[in-house]
């Protein structure tokens, strides 16, 4: 009698033909696959391969089976209800030769008809006469029953085809279909086995080997299935279907210990404890067996990187499936039910009867165990004591389909939108009467972050400058708002209002408070949840906002406080987070208006920084025409650009102008609403008539708001060549109007037409190439322009000097050879004009020259000695003018020489004149000759007056000069000046180097030039010194290297200062005590690094403080070790003795604790001995020997430390660290017996190693999650 629920004879000719005509070749193929395991070579196209019009199958079998003969077999399969034997004749004529060309008389033919076939042997029997054949078989549905009969993996397929219910077990493939196909798109076997490749191969390698038991380890008994599944699944797909075909799930101990004693290796997975119990006894089949404890595979967690692609390669929307791969990472059960096409179909088990502990753990969101007031507010929640509670938490996180689940030390909700979807009819008024006062004690708590600097913020946590309630908590109650806003609707709090509108009282209630604080400290403490409440409460908080824009100095102007300086470490404006709020909200249509009109007023009030996210910017992304980061459709979007211009006029003029295209057209996107369903799957449509009516509106009201505006038509010419062209004939035509009836304001007319001039000449220089304007509208822009064109040659030509490279409409700047002397016949031709005006007038356009030395060239060829006397007058009373004398006394030099110079210098000049002149000529050394043969005073006006730039490479006179600059009292550019040419100076300028080195150290706090020697500057010079001195002025230089040393910078080189103190313990000490004060006595170590980087008296002159500074760097930067030879080996004895001397000294002072946290600092430069084992001997030794906890310390500290910044993918995690700390290890184990303190120092090392890879591992998991704070 047939088991119940699994197809016989009558259920197999009631499967209708169409489908049975593509499923019965699989029905075939799976039977061969599940019966006949030394089946070696298989083909049977199922489904619309059926019709392919070449053989229904083949198989050659080793030894075969009762059905499959051994050998090569060729399959004709027909599921036809009439002409049964007229078909299998046709079949069995139009078949003479096999698939693979062998002879036909090796192989057997089989006809096999899933319908009743009585004749089927006396057919065969009556082939087999032809001697055609091998062999000829006949198959009726007879036959096929009685094969089902011995595969009952495939029985249970078809029965389930069939629409029928087979009892006790499945087959793996239809379990699969099932599972997988309940979600929208279908789930891919590579989002289940993403990340896991080991466990895969260990799977397959199991299933290739000798049947057995194998127990795999998983989350949930599901994700052990899925996992089975799709391994079995990705290898059908890729063309072996041996072990689909043979796998079963089982889930009754009768049908487990039928197919137990089947023959055939099986494959079978256990899903229930009793056939798992049953299962463990063995069978002769592979048995798989899900487990939750240690077990033969371990199944990781799911990459959620490499489950989003796969994902996203079904059709799943990008933030939709990054979001769907953080989840499944998490609880792949989630992610499934959050992919579920009917997911109320898959309610999970802890959404039955949820407590109220259940309930504060939805409210909560997300916590620290390590904050005490995280912990408190967990227990007010729950009404349950945190310590009894942590049980309960922890069971929630080890069930199958877990609630919530733990990175490093936060908890959190497994699938936030999940639980709410199922949980938020449950919440009570009392739950939410719990969450107030916890929301409150958490929301309204102050930032003590904001009492530092932005430059210090990063640093809060280190000085105990962090909040109370951990951000992890904050975010979770926020988020808790934000769900209410959406969800709230169903929740009755009582008085006929719900959850979504006490959210909204609430926000309410919170922004008031937050505007009664007019230090703005509130709202800068709420910043990174602005857009959560946005999202909570969006009314609310626009009222709240509204509120906080108004008045002379509004609240929310707290919020735009960009740092002053460039450090990287600094804390940037946390308006950003005010501004993702409202792009958040401006995806919402009925919020839309609001917003637009919110981000004017936050642009009026922006003071501007070096943040982009800025809210202008914001404005154009949202409004932007072709990509709108809104739903609101054109007409709504353009009704709220009209409605700005009323309300804000100057932001709607701007951001008219920057809608238009022009030549950077860029925006990012915005934030998508974390509950809210305003943003659509794909982005909003833009047609191209809808772009150009935009446009032609925009122009439209351009031309209106511009009126007379001369500035306003001047900003219209930065968008005017990007316009459609009827659109740039209409601003055309209403400028001309504009100018030709003389309506335009006066002021800024010569601005509107050099803009205009400039947007001619660029077109002109470039007619005929890609984006350049037609002729005919140049011409037409040229009419204007010579309408505008000023009266005043200085304004009409001041252009040509307003840059070093002009743009000309007839030569291009670069690549025309033309260019130069094009550029100075205009020149001269100006000054032509405007000579004829006057000196003034000349003098007029040099204030505005880019270099107004042109200016003077041109004057020189146009006027010559005309102006020499008002020229020569103006030295030095106008220092304005300089340039514009030196480039006319150049020119006149270079046309007259030393004749015109020396008639000009037998005049009656001042020296500061003369001396003028003489720099003008630039012929060195004959001017400073002939300025010292002019007596003291010219010299000394010259050198005052010479400059080091510009001398040309091959000046041959720099030790000369720096000599005369030192003298004059301009050591820092006599410095500049070696330095510029420091490579062509060769060994011959040491001298002179130390002596100005020398001078500048007595000058350069008063030296006005002292800026021009900067770092590079101060390492060029010592190394150069390295180079070129000898070592018996070792101690000369590094005295200078002493009095520079906060000049080279970090980690100053100081090479010869460092030689030094490698030999000198006592200047090493010495220098120590004018660096740190004593700490001996001070009970607390850690204070000593902190403090003391000065001396004891706390009334410090600007030289002990420099001193301290340049202490510090120095010593917490040595990176050579006493002793060390020119070898790179270490004398034993050398670094002992100093040691020892310098601890012996420092204890003297009173410093002993300094000196031991710089020794240790110090042995992290060791070198290693000369088989590569670090650290060398001869510090494992001095280690042994000083048995000082604080050197071990400090040398480990300095061995961390020395690594320096990393840089990592987001979900690399510690494995760097991980490296590192097992190489630590390992050395230290080397060192155990004979060095136990190395040993010691290098376990330290890679247990900070450890620790920050845990970090890291935390850090990683939480961005695989997407759960980032």
């Amino acid at each position: 009698m047939a088991r119940p629920g699994l197809a016989t004879r009558d259920d197999l000719l009631r499967w209708p033909s169409i489908v049975a005509a593509g499923e019965f070749p699989r029905l075939i193929r799976r039977l061969i696959l599940e019966t006949v395991p030394d089946a070696v070579r298989l083909g049977f196209p199922a489904g619309s391969g059926t019709s392919a019009g070449s053989w229904d199958g083949s198989v050659r079998a080793v030894a075969g089976n009762t059905f499959v003969p051994a050998g090569l077999s060729v399959w004709e399969l027909s599921v036809g209800q009439s002409g049964i034997a007229a078909k299998a004749d046709g079949d069995y004529e139009k078949r003479t030769s096999t698939p693979d060309g062998s002879p036909v008389s090796d192989a057997v033919y089989i006809e096999a008809m899933l319908r009743p076939w009585p004749d089927r042997r006396t057919w065969a029997a009556g082939k087999r006469g032809d001697r055609r054949w091998k062999d000829v078989i006949g198959y009726g549905v007879d036959d096929i029953e009685e094969w089902l009969e011995s595969a009952p993996v495939t029985h249970s397929w078809v029965s389930e085809m069939l629409n029928l219910a087979p009892h006790g077990y499945r087959a793996v493939e239809t379990w699969w279909r099932g599972w997988a196909g309940a979600t929208t798109p279908v789930l891919p076997t590579g989002a289940v086995l993403a990340g896991r490749d080991r466990a895969v191969q260990a799977l397959e390698d199991r299933l290739e080997g000798t049947p057995s038991i194998t127990t795999i380890r998983g989350v949930s008994l599901d994700e052990v299935l899925a996992f089975i599944a799709a391994v079995l699944e990705r290898q059908a797909s890729a063309g072996d279907s041996r072990w689909l075909s043979r796998a079963a799930f089982v889930d009754q101990v009768t049908s487990w210990r039928a197919l137990a004693e089947r023959p055939g290796p099986l494959i079978l997975v256990p899903t229930t404890a009793d056939v798992a119990a049953e299962a463990a006894r063995g069978a002769a089949h592979h048995v798989l067996i899900p487990v939750t404890a240690a077990a033969d595979i371990d199944l990781p967690p799911i990459d959620s990187r490499t489950a989003a692609v796969a994902l996203r390669a079904e059709g799943l929307g990008e933030g939709s499936a990054e979001q769907a791969g953080r989840l499944a990472r998490t609880s792949l059960l989630a992610m499934r039910r959050s992919l579920a096409s009917r997911p109320e179909l898959h309610t999970p088990s802890w959404a039955s009867g949820p407590s109220r502990t259940l309930r504060g753990l939805l409210l909560a969101g997300r916590w620290s165990q390590t904050h005490d007031t995280d912990r408190a507010a967990i227990s007010d929640l729950t009404g349950e004591d945190y310590d009894t509670l942590r049980e309960t938490v922890a069971g929630l996180n080890r069930a199958s389909d877990p609630f919530v689940t733990q990175i490093g030390s936060i908890w959190m909700l497994t699938n936030m939108h999940d639980a709410w979807i199922h949980l938020c009819e449950t919440v009570r008024q009392d739950d939410l009467d719990r969450l107030e006062p916890v929301l409150r004690r958490a929301l309204l708590e102050r930032d003590p972050a904001l009492d530092l600097s932005p430059d210090d913020r990063w640093s809060a946590g280190a000085v105990g400058k962090s909040p109370t309630h951990s951000a992890d908590l904050r975010r979770g109650l926020a988020t808790t708002l934000a769900a209410l806003g959406v969800h709230g609707q169903v929740i009755d709090t009582g008085h006929g209002t719900n959850g979504a509108q006490w959210a909204a009282r609430f926000v309410g209630d919170l922004l008031r408070e937050a505007n009664a604080d007019t230090t703005g400290d509130t709202w800068n403490s709420l910043a990174g949840l602005l857009p959560l409440l946005a999202e909570a409460a969006p009314d609310a908080f626009l009222d709240g906002l509204r509120n906080a824009s108004q008045g002379a100095v509004p609240v929310i102007s707290t919020m735009f406080t960009d740092s002053t300086t460039t450090s990287v470490t600094r804390e940037l404006s946390r308006h950003h987070h005010l501004l993702w709020a409202l792009e958040t909200l401006a995806w919402s249509p009925d919020h839309f208006g609001r917003v637009v009109l919110q981000l004017a007023r936050l642009a009026e009030i922006d003071p501007g920084g070096s943040l982009s996210s800025r809210p202008f910017n914001s404005l154009v992304t949202v409004l932007c025409l072709e990509y709108p980061e809104t739903t609101v459709p054109v007409a709504g979007r353009m009704a709220v650009i009209e409605r700005l211009r009323d309300r804000h006029p100057d932001v709607a003029w701007r951001l008219m102008l920057t809608l238009l295209p022009s030549q950077f057209d860029l925006h990012g996107p915005t934030p998508n609403p974390e509950f809210r369903d305003w943003k659509p799957q794909e982005p909003v449509a833009v047609t191209a008539d809808e772009w150009l009516d935009c446009v032609r509106t925009l122009v439209n009201w351009l031309i209106l708001d511009a009126g007379d505006n001369v500035r306003r038509w001047q900003q219209v010419l930065d968008v005017f060549p990007f316009l459609p062209k009827s659109d740039r004939q209409r601003l055309r035509e209403a400028m001309a109007t504009r100018v030709g009836d003389g309506t335009l304001s006066d002021d800024g007319r010569a601005d509107l037409w050099e803009s205009l001039r400039e947007l001619i000449t660029h077109h002109r220089s470039r007619a005929g190439k890609p984006g350049s304007l037609p002729v005919d509208e140049v011409d037409a822009l040229q009419d204007i322009e010579r309408a505008l064109a000023p009266s005043d040659p200085v304004q009409r030509h001041r252009w040509l000097f307003a840059t070093q490279m002009p743009e000309l409409a007839e030569h291009r700047r670069f690549g025309d050879p033309a260019y130069d002397s094009a550029v100075q016949d205009k020149r001269i031709a100006a000054i032509t004009e405007i000579e004829e005006r006057g000196i003034d007038a000349v003098r007029e356009v040099a204030a505005t020259a880019a270099d107004a030395r042109t200016v003077g060239v041109c004057l020189a060829e146009v006027a010559g000695d005309k102006y020499r006397s008002e020229l020569v007058a103006m030295i030095p009373a106008d220092p304005a003018g300089t340039a514009l004398i030196e480039g006319w006394l150049s020119r006149q030099f270079q046309k007259d020489g030393w004749t015109w110079l020396d008639g000009l210098l037998a005049e009656e000049l001042t020296p500061e004149q003369a001396a003028v002149a003489l720099l003008a000529s630039r012929d060195y050394p004959k001017a400073w000759e002939v300025a010292e043969a002019h007596g003291t005073p010219v010299a000394e006006a010259f050198w005052k007056y010479f400059s080091i730039n510009g001398l040309g490479r091959d000046f041959g006179h720099v030790g000369e000069a720096a000599s005369q600059l030192a003298q004059a009292g301009r050591v820092a550019a006599a410095l500049k000046l070696v330095v510029i040419y420091l490579d062509d100076l060769g060994d011959t300028s040491a001298d002179l180097l130390i002596r100005l080195l020398g001078q500048f150290a007595d000058t350069y706090q008063s030296d006005p030039e002292t800026g021009l020697v900067g770092e590079y500057d101060f390492r060029a010079l010592f190394e150069y010194l390295h180079l070129h001195t000898d070592p018996q002025r070792s101690t000369e230089i590094g005295q200078l290297e002493w009095v520079f040393l906060s000049g080279l910078g970090f980690q100053p080189p100081a090479g010869r200062l460092r030689e030094a103190l490698a030999a000198e313990p006592e200047l090493f000490v010495q220098i120590m005590s004018s660096t740190w004060r004593a700490t001996d006595a001070q009970e607390n170590d850690e204070d000593s690094q902190g403090e003391g980087a000065e001396p004891e008296d706390e009334t410090l002159t600007k030289e002990q403080v420099q001193q301290a500074t340049n202490g510090y760097a120095l010593l917490t930067s040595i990176d050579r070790l006493p002793g060390i030879g020119p070898d790179g080996r270490v004398d034993p004895a050398a670094l002992q003795q100093w040691v020892a001397r310098v601890l012996e000294l420092a204890t003297a002072s009173g410093r002993r604790r300094i000196a031991e946290m710089l020794v240790g600092q110090m042995l992290a430069s060791a070198p290693a001995d000369d088989d590569g084992t670090w650290p060398c001997q001869p510090v494992r030794d001095l280690l042994e020997e000083l048995q000082s906890e604080r050197v071990e310390r400090s040398l480990a500290a300095q061995l961390y430390n020395d690594r320096g910044m990393t840089s990592r993918d987001p979900e690399d995690g510690g494995r760097q660290e991980r490296a590192l700390a097992e190489r630590y290890l390992a050395q230290a184990t080397t060192f155990s017996d004979s060095w136990p303190q190395t040993a010691v120092v290098l376990r330290r090392v890679a247990s900070m190693y450890e620790t920050d890879a845990h970090e890291h591992d935390d850090r990683a998991e939480r961005f695989r999650q997407g759960q980032q704070t």
